[in-house]
């Protein structure tokens, strides 16, 4: 249901990156029970109404298994998986349809029990085969064709086949993933792998496939059907009473719901694009009870004494980051350039004077400090005199004969990009362009091999999550598709032009120009490149706690990509709202679980 590892260019108002919390869970290790708790999620009454602002909508339904943005709604309440995120979200999960689970000995097989007074909206009992016939149809690839959207996210659950599956491997079907339904109420899933935080990550939104499905409503659906509260029948607390396209939802309590739910209804607007937004106007006439602030409404309310009291900031997981562009010009190959650049950034003048305090320092592209605390150790933090010796030890003193560098975003106007820029020219004594550009445009540049007297960097972000879930599996798994825009700026220009007529090369099929561009890779990418990802896919592997952090720290320190900031995401919250956990994979931090709150 998600769009993930897709490059997302941002200006300060526009990252929707996504990100993760740490919930803190560790999975059981031999044939433990996980709870024994009958679980209800909630045992309060309806006691009242909530709205919020949901800054996401691309209007291609709520099909869990399938990525859309409205979707995102599927897993705060509309469907509910096995487990879910429990009332403080840096607890362990909490049952959901599962009452209790054990682990096999080694690790790999997970038997869950299920509740026998769970039912669909539509009052028809959700069953161990419901899990089975969802997962299956999540994973087949015809699934987001006949959507027309991206494939769910199967990295992050070592799922028997789940990859090969989804990939469309020769000789793999739907019914060779490892789930299987034991009998009615009990649901075994098998792991390729022993995985400890497996629990944990069946509550993210990359997991939002692992829901049951009534197969007899889905098979007589439509894709376009999934955009019709008349037609979406759904196992959670709450379920989609009125849609109106990338407008605004209205959610109402499951009547066969298995517990009590916490509210009378739930009312969600969607806003596509910050020129449109009327988030402040609307909390402060009470429209809303939850809305996200646009960065230049934060000062008045900040100085609003009534209004600062509602005010809370959530860290976000994305990362903006620049990457560097391919060229005929290979300066930015240079690791001593790279640190230079890295080190004449100052993040804390960024953040607290040209975000007014709405981010915080980034060093890595996958892992925010706040989740990741260890990072820090790796900074490389703003030390201009240190920048300038190893721009000279390079063999451009004050910037003499270096290229011009342009920076690359995906938005007309980026102020972090030009505080940025002058930085760099005042401190390396370098020319700096800055280059914002329409989507399209930017698009095209991240494949566009700059000239021999320029370099450049993108800004590009991807969603960040626990850091052994960003983990590269193998080195082609890694490449394809989101490591493209990382490393295409390593090759040698040869190598990129030789890459770039495979894939402008319409007589070839996705799968013979991905075959092909992996050669390149596989001989054109630096040791440096090559041996960091052997390193993570051995970390991954091993689950190798040292591996892992010695794998980050790398990219850091090399500089292979340059991160900036860590978005915080300012939010105002009525104070008649108890109970809201923000999920921060999601730069708008909307609740991980629209159950756990209540509006006095």
């Amino acid at each position: 249901m998600r769009k993930y590892k897709a490059v997302l260019a941002t200006g300060v108002t526009g990252v929707l990156a996504l990100a993760a919390i740490g919930y803190g869970v560790a999975g059981n290790t031999g044939a433990n029970t996980g709870s024994t708790s009958t679980g209800e999620a909630s045992v309060s009454s309806n006691s009242g109404s909530f709205s919020m602002f949901f800054n996401l909508g691309d209007g291609h339904g709520f099909d869990p298994d399938a990525s859309s943005w409205e979707a995102y709604l599927d897993d705060e309440g509309i469907f509910e998986g096995l487990v879910i995120p429990g009332p403080n979200a840096a607890t362990k999960p909490i049952p959901g349809i599962a009452t209790s689970w054990s682990v096999s000995k080694d690790g790999k097989v997970y038997t869950f029990n299920l509740r026998k007074n769970a039912k669909f909206s539509n009052g028809d009992p959700v069953t161990a085969q419901d899990f089975v016939f969802s997962m299956q149809r999540a994973v087949n690839p015809q699934t987001s064709v006949a959507d027309g959207q991206g494939p769910v996210t199967v990295n992050n659950l070592p799922i028997v086949n789940a990859s090969n599956i989804i990939n469309g491997v020769s000789g793999y079907k739907p019914t060779d993933l490892g789930v299987k339904a034991v009998n009615n109420y009990t649901l075994q899933i098998t792991l390729s792998r022993k995985d400890p935080t497996f629990l944990r990550d069946l509550t993210l939104p990359t997991s939002s496939w692992v829901v049951p499905l009534d197969p007899k409503v889905v098979n007589a659906m439509k894709p376009s059907d999934w955009s019709d509260p008349t037609k979406i029948v759904s196992d959670g607390p709450y379920e989609l009473t009125s849609y109106k396209l990338k407008t605004s939802a209205t959610l109402k309590p499951n009547p066969h719901y298995y517990a009590k739910t916490t509210l009378k209804s739930i009312t969600v607007y969607y806003n596509s694009t910050a020129t449109n937004d009327t988030s402040l106007s609307s909390f402060k006439s009470g429209q809303m009870q939850e809305v996200q602030l646009q960065p230049q409404d934060l000062a008045a309310v900040k100085s609003d004494p009534t209004l600062k009291k509602d005010l809370k900031m959530y860290p976000s997981s994305a990362q903006y980051t620049f990457t560097i562009l391919p060229s005929k010009n290979t300066a930015l190959q240079n690791q001593k350039v790279r640190e230079a650049f890295a080190l004449a950034i100052n993040r804390n003048v960024i953040t607290q004077s040209v975000l007014q305090g709405a981010g915080a320092p980034a060093y890595n592209y996958y892992l925010p400090t706040w989740l990741n605390p260890w990072v820090s150790k790796y900074a490389q933090a703003y030390n201009p005199k240190k920048a300038q010796q190893l721009l000279a030890q390079a063999g451009y003193p004050g910037g003499k004969g270096f290229p011009t560098v342009d920076i690359v975003v995906g938005s007309t106007t980026d102020p972090v990009a030009a505080a940025v820029q002058q930085m760099w020219e005042q401190t390396l004594g370098v020319k700096v362009n800055f280059e914002g550009l329409e989507w399209g445009q930017y698009v095209n540049a991240l494949t566009t091999q700059l000239p021999a007297d320029q370099v450049g960097f993108a800004n590009v972000s991807t969603n960040a999550i626990y850091a052994n879930l960003q983990l590269p599996q193998s080195l082609l798994s890694w490449i394809f598709p989101s490591g493209i825009n990382l490393v295409n700026g390593y090759l040698s220009p040869s190598n990129f032009q030789a890459w770039s007529t495979i894939n402008n090369n319409s007589n070839l099929s996705a799968a013979q120009k991905k075959a092909e561009e992996f050669v390149i890779y596989q001989k054109g990418l630096p040791n440096s490149v090559l041996s960091n990802l052997k390193l993570g896919i051995q970390a991954f592997a091993t689950n190798n706690q040292a591996k892992m952090e010695q794998y980050y720290g790398q990219q850091i320190q090399n500089a292979f990509f340059i991160s900036i900031y860590t978005p915080i995401v300012p939010e105002l919250l009525s104070p008649q709202v108890k109970g809201y956990q923000p999920d921060q994979l999601l730069l708008i931090a909307p609740p991980y679980w629209l159950n756990n709150i209540t509006v006095s």
